[in-house]
């Protein structure tokens, strides 16, 4: 027994259309790709700077023991150093 298809074929405009829209779901699947890479990318990054922060204060002493302020010598009264 032989089934036939009695649907005609698909126009030339129609397979045009799915045609364009198949590309433009390949194109957001790249910057999708894209975009997510330069995310995580960026995470890792962050992820290492508090790595590092969470590092410096586990294994600094504390309170510390400079006698320098952060932002140089210490300054009298008058703002002169």
């Amino acid at each position: 027994m032989t089934v036939i298809n009695d649907a005609p074929e698909p126009a030339a405009a129609e397979q045009d259309r799915w045609q364009q829209i198949e590309e433009r779901l390949s194109a957001l699947e790249r910057r999708i790709r894209e975009h997510g890479g330069a995310a995580l990318t960026t995470i890792d990054a962050c992820l290492a700077r508090l790595d590092a922060l969470r590092h410096d204060l586990a294994t600094r002493p504390w309170p510390p023991t400079s006698p320098e302020r952060p932002g140089g010598p210490a300054r009298d009264g008058s703002g002169r150093r």
